[in-house]
Formats: structure tokens, sequence, C-alpha cells
């Protein structure tokens, strides 16, 4: 007994048996194999779609970037087209192995993680701030370093010399100047109060003073090469009234106050 022969051809006309018509093997035949060679072709398409046979080269003309892969992305296209299509445009699509995560990376073709970019920008924040307290340029430029609301500055002037400043308000003012060296070489400051008595009035004034060399004893470097003796102002010791102003005359320190009493002045001593 003979098989059908298979085709492999879809039809989609199938004659229908009439009454009046013969039952004769020919005729079932045909109608029989019109449904083997249909269900022959199905079974060859199934097959094609569960194991598809595509160009996987990776390269298709039209795909150029991602806008044109989107545009090859169309309904009703072909699944192998699909298949080659999407290889193509994958090129252009990111994907987890191609992110940075590390700082030791230097391909220029290879964008960064925002969780990454995230750490290097809070280092970099962090750095900013850090600076900001340790570095200084105004006047000149200086290194600061703090302990509390107590910070100290060394200072590179222009005229080459260094200074070394003290706050003790949190960096807000620097009324304390310790030393500064010049190209001569290094010259101490040392600081503190001299309390000094209004002894004569003039007019709406009243002076006090108090001779140099009794301020220096009084700082104690009278074994000293004293250089200069700055004062930085006062006040009055009773109600706090500022000292207008300040000079000396010769030997002697004089100051000269709104109000009678005993002022608190503030001198820097510089000293070799």
């Amino acid at each position: 007994m003979a098989d059908f022969e298979i085709e492999k051809e879809y039809r989609e006309q199938l004659r229908k048996l009439e009454t009046t018509d013969p039952a004769h093997a020919d005729l079932f035949n045909s109608t029989f194999s019109t449904l083997i060679n249909n269900d022959a072709y199905l079974n060859e398409q199934n097959n094609k779609i569960k194991q598809p046979e595509f160009d996987d080269s990776g390269s298709v003309d039209e795909i150029k970037d991602f806008p044109s892969f989107l545009s090859s992305m169309v309904s009703k296209m072909s699944i192998f087209k699909f298949f080659s299509d999407l290889k193509a445009g994958l090129k252009f699509v990111l994907h987890t192995g191609q992110i940075v995560n590390n700082c030791v990376t230097d391909r220029s073709d290879l964008p960064g993680s925002a969780h990454n970019d995230k750490v290097l920008m809070d280092k970099y924040l962090a750095l900013s701030s850090d600076l900001s307290e340790r570095l200084f340029f105004g006047a000149g430029t200086a290194l600061q370093a703090k302990n509390g609301t107590t910070w100290y500055r060394l200072q590179i002037n222009p005229d080459n010399s260094t200074g070394v400043f003290k706050s003790i308000d949190n960096g807000t003012t620097w009324p304390i100047f310790e030393r500064f060296i010049t190209e001569s070489g290094s010259v101490k400051i040392k600081s503190g109060y001299i309390n000094i008595a209004t002894t004569a009035s003039y007019g709406n004034e009243y002076q006090g003073s108090m001779s140099i060399p009794s301020i220096i004893s009084a700082f104690s470097l009278t074994d000293k090469t004293v250089l200069t003796v700055i004062c930085r102002g006062g006040n009055l010791i009773s109600d706090g009234a500022i000292v207008p102003k300040h000079g000396s005359d010769g030997s002697i320190f004089t100051l000269s106050g709104a109000v009678s009493g005993t002022y608190r002045m503030h001198f820097d001593i510089l000293y070799k």
C-alpha cells in the first residue's frame, strides 16, 4: 500500500463532498492529500519558529544607531527579520556590563554608574568643605587648623613674610597675631593685657600713659630684642566703653578715653 506524497504546500481550499459523489478512492485520496500536506506545511513552519534560522551576524545595513533600530521594529514584521534586527540593535543598548562602578577603568566609551558618581560627588563635597576650613585665600595664602572653636592660621603674605594667627571664635575674627617670619628671620609675638588708669583730662578726653620699658617688663621680655610694641585697643573696665584712640610718644605709650577710669589695653609685642 503506497503512502501519500508529501509536498508541504498549504492550500486554503478543500473540495466539499456531495451526496451524489461516487465513493471512489481517488476522490477520498485527493481530499486526504490536501489535509496531510497542509498539516506537513504547518508542522514545518512550527519547527522553524521553535528553532528559527536567521542572520545572526549582528550587522544589518539599515541599523546604524538606536533610532534606526527602533524604526525597524514594526507591526507584522517577519520573526526572522525581527531576530536579525534585534541582535544588530542591541549593540546600541546600554547594559550592566558596560557601566563602570569603580575608579580604575579609564575607557572613554563606558559610562559611570549613578551610585559611583554619587560616591565621587560626596567625596568631592566633603573635600571641598574640608579645604574651605584648611585653606584661606585673601590678603595672603594660608593653611588653617582648628581645635574646637580655636583656630590657627599660617599665612604667607605677598611680601614673602609668614604670619601665625589665632582665632578664638571659630574663625570669625583673627585678633591674635602670634608671630611672623620675614626674610631676615623669625619674629615672635607675645600678646596680653595691661591695665592703665587715666590720670589727666584734656577737654572731654581722659588720658593715661605707661612707658614702653614698663610694658616690656610687664610681659617679661626685658632679656629679648623687642622690635615693636603694638596696642590693639582696649575698653574701660568699669562700663566697657571703647577707647577711641591710642598712640605712643617716644618711649611713652599714651591712651585717650572718653571716660575717666582704668582701661584694659591689649598689646602685641614683636621680639626676637
